[in-house]
């Protein structure tokens, strides 16, 4: 491989990560396609934003004069072998971003070689060369990591511009060309459009242009007015290029638009086909103008095949076949016909297909699933389908009852510990079976109810399966989600007897629908008895849940969302998001305040599903979407410094000699720099401190720590303005480091300290220590509590909830050399605030 420059892949790597911080993939699909003309290659690289689909995140590019066959190659093979094969044959050049700890062996030794050394929950790029004939690597030339900053900060700076709009390539050739010139680290962009060879498709196109534009518009002679320059004859004016179809499947040639507005849902259907144990779909169509609903039964509901039928009714060629279920009791109008002027849909893929599909004939597409009257269309056809077929949802059976379904058929013994794990082992593998078989569970309205409307819920469920993510959702869907107004519960299905389940699980049911979930606190894990004592954040209340599994695996301090369900004389545990740590809670509270949720143990029985919320918070939060920041609003990363002190004596002078340094202690080593309130209660002096850093000194060594890279920044020169005071070496963690190293800042976003080792005689003074600080942060104004210091908070009915919660998930600190108990004060807050 050679020598590389370190430079150009650090560079490279922060622009990978800016990218995928800009979420520019959202916008776009992995077909939304794009040419790149890039300085060093002779021909334009054929461009992807990968990331859509919520597996691979980051940039491929297709290089060479056969860039444009290898894309249509793989849109044609399907995936598998077919995929292989032609990615075999094709110039490829890329990367995918993934955490540290899942890069690649090679990605690895590229990036030490640049003195890149990836650790964390940070996202790094994790390239792949491929050429014709020769085996991939990640091991890349400095020629391709240019390329790659090259297209990398050419497309930052192009999706600045509103004419970045890329959506594949046309079935005439026509695809979006971005060119990117100037200085790298500053590149201009320009666009044009220009024509490619397309497989099934003219080689040239219906005008041929006078130039090829490497930058403007381009210049193409015969153009009909009103339409895009090398639009197909036809066309509508202002229509998108549509994405690469290598064998359209319908002719919409000739259609006449209605101008109609169409609303289109799909969603499972009530009922099964004899002999095909696929799940039945309905296609909803909502008419603007005929102010009627046309449903349609499908088999799969795979977007591609959603399009194919609403092309069939746009020919007014759909009629019930045999076998559906007659909906023509339902009130439906006749069928529509012509080209809609507008097409809304219920999910994104849907609208992906139908872009490509009908975007390149004038219909507008969009996105609709937070749109209210596909929501309420959704919502009125739910009712009316019940009433109309007269059945449960489809399928509510399991696949088998165990064989112990007698045994179970009485519940145990209040005290029989045994026989209730059976049985709530028994509910468990129920409510598993059923998310593994029932494809409604997956359903987009569900998922957006769960995890939000703009979140990844399929993504979420498989990257956090071994957290407790499917747990928590499946729960939630059986007890929880209705999927039309009024109708039933999938529990209340299973209690009304379908499927048959055994009494004693009937019993467990009923009293996980009845118990709402909460946050909680664990105080104690004893793993010997598989205990655990939770306290619920808003009420105070302890309850000792039982779960060995759960008891190995948590430590105290830690916070969980959960239903802690009362069964004979014990309490189970049943998860309803993600777990947290302490300094996560107090982002939590701000979600909630952002979402106008105010959470409380009544708020989420009500309405469970905010928890969901927490599970693309939390994602977001550790790989490092969300900020946290301490009281002046910096981010916060924590950052530590070494230097010589060749004159210990000089420093101690200097430090006494500072109105804005402190002393930890008479003839201590630690030193403590903190900034004085300018206004507030008490007189100079008197009034709270923010801390801001502190120092140690030990033998001629000085220890420095800030949380902030301002204050960072700051501490650092005051130290080197003292003789003799030499900076060696830095280092910085950022809050999910610091956290997983068992760290973590105080409630207040500033650090509490405690000695690094005491003897245990010296815990009661720490512990005064502790609580004076927090006696201090009652009356510090804190971003959490809208710039409120805690005591002004506790007066907000708003901001209470939220405040006891942030209070008793204070983590207590602890002196790991010798395990010594240090106890954060939150009964004494709790009292001060009166929120005991």
């Amino acid at each position: 491989m050679g020598k590389i420059e370190p430079w150009v892949v650090k560079q490279f790597v922060a622009a990978a990560q800016a990218l995928d911080d800009s979420m520019l993939y959202e916008r776009f699909s992995d077909q939304d396609c794009f040419l790149l003309r890039l300085p060093g290659l002779d021909e334009p690289a054929l461009a992807m934003l990968m990331g859509h689909g919520g597996e691979t995140y980051g940039l491929t590019m297709l290089l060479g004069p056969q860039a444009v066959a290898s894309f249509e190659a793989l849109v044609a093979s399907g995936g598998g072998a077919r995929a292989r094969h032609a990615l075999a044959r094709s110039h490829m050049l890329g990367y995918q971003v993934c955490d540290a700890r899942d890069l690649s062996h090679d990605a690895r030794r590229w990036l030490k070689k640049a003195k890149v050394r990836p650790s964390g929950d940070g996202l790094y790029p994790d390239p792949i060369s491929m050429e014709p004939g020769k085996v991939p690597r990640a091991l890349l030339h400095d020629s391709e990591t240019r390329l790659l900053l090259w297209a990398v900060r050419g497309i930052m700076a192009a999706a600045l511009d509103k004419r970045f709009d890329p959506c594949g390539i046309s079935e005439t050739g026509r695809v979006l060309c971005v060119t990117v010139s100037g200085d790298a680290a500053s590149p201009t962009v320009s666009f044009g459009w220009e024509t490619v060879a397309v497989a099934g498709g003219s080689t040239s196109p219906r005008a041929t242009p006078a130039k090829t534009a490497r930058g403007g518009a381009s210049s193409v002679a015969g153009e009909i007015p009103g339409t895009a320059p090398g639009a197909a004859p036809g066309a509508v004016p202002g229509a998108i290029p549509g994405a690469v179809r290598l064998a359209p499947r319908f002719d919409l040639s000739g259609l006449a638009s209605s101008g109609d507005r169409w609303l289109v849902a799909t969603v499972p259907a009530p009922a099964r086909v004899d002999g095909d144990d696929r799940q039945p779909y309905f296609i909803i169509v909502c008419s603007e103008q005929a102010g009627g609903v046309w449903p349609m039964i499908h088999m799969g509901g795979e977007p591609e095949e959603v399009v194919e039928e609403l092309a069939k009714l746009m020919k007014g060629q759909v009629e019930p076949r045999e076998g559906d279920v007659d909906v023509r009791s339902l009130g439906a109008v006749s069928p529509l016909s012509g080209l809609p002027a507008a097409l809304t849909v219920d999910s994104r893929e849907l609208y992906e297909a139908a872009r490509a599909a009908f975007g390149p004939l004038g219909v507008v597409c969009h996105d609709g699933r937070d749109d209210p009257a596909l929501q309420a269309m959704l919502d009125d056809f739910g009712g009316s389908i019940a009433a109309a077929v007269g059945q449960g949802d489809a399928d509510d059976s399991l696949e088998e009852m165990p064989a112990e379904l007698d045994e179970l058929d009485h519940p145990p013994a209040a005290d029989d510990l045994d026989g209730w794990k059976q049985v709530d082992g028994w509910l468990k593998d129920a409510v598993h079976e059923a998310y593994d078989t029932d494809d409604r569970f997956l359903g987009t309205r569900a998922l957006n109810r769960y995890f939000g409307p703009d979140a990844d819920g399929e993504d979420l469920l498989d990257k956090y399966q071994r957290n407790m993510v499917v747990d928590s959702y499946a729960m939630w869907f059986v007890v929880d989600y209705r999927s039309a107004r009024n109708r039933p519960t999938l529990a209340e299905q299973w209690l009304e007897g379908e499927p048959a389940m055994p009494g004693a699980v009937r019993e467990l049911l009923k009293a996980v629908a009845a118990q709402g979930p909460s946050l909680y606190r664990v105080v104690e894990a004893d793993e010997d008895t598989g205990k655990l004592t939770m306290q619920d954040l808003f009420t105070g209340e302890l309850t000792i849940a039982t779960d060995f599994s759960l008891s190995t695996c948590v430590e105290p301090g830690e916070v969980l969302p959960a239903r802690l369900v009362p069964v004979g004389s014990f309490h189970f545990f049943f998860a309803a998001g993600p777990l947290l740590n302490g300094a996560e809670v107090a982002r939590v509270m701000e979600l909630f305040d952002w979402q106008r949720i105010t959470p409380s143990t009544e708020t989420f029985a009500k309405q469970p599903h905010v928890l969901g919320l927490l599970w693309r918070f939390v994602d977001e939060l550790r790989r490092g979407g969300v900020n946290m920041r301490n009281t002046d609003g910096h981010e916060m990363l924590f950052h530590t410094a070494r230097f010589a002190c060749s004159d210990p004596s000089a420093l101690r002078r200097w430090l006494e000699s500072r109105p804005d340094w402190e002393s930890d202690d008479d003839g201590s080593n630690v030193w403590v720099w903190y900034r004085e309130q300018t206004a507030g209660p008490g007189k100079p002096g008197q009034r709270p401190r923010t801390l801001l850093g502190r120092v140690e000194l030990a033998k001629r060594v000085v220890t420095a720590t800030a949380n902030s890279r301002e204050r960072y920044a700051v501490m650092r020169g005051m130290l080197e303005q003292v003789p003799g005071v030499l900076f060696e070496s830095g280092s910085v963690q950022t809050l999910s480091e610091l956290a997983a190293a068992g760290g973590g800042p105080g409630i207040a976003g500033d650090e509490v300290e405690v000695p690094d080792a005491m003897d245990s005689d010296d815990a009661a003074a720490t512990n005064r220590y502790i609580e004076d600080h927090y006696r201090r942060w009652l009356d510090m104004p804190l971003p959490l509590l809208r710039n409120k210091t805690p005591r002004q908070a506790a007066q907000d009915a708003k901001l209470r909830p939220q405040l006891a919660a942030m209070v008793r998930a204070i983590p207590d600190p602890i002196d790991h050399s010798t395990n010594t108990p240090i106890h954060a004060p939150r009964a004494m807050l709790l009292n001060e605030l009166g929120l005991d």
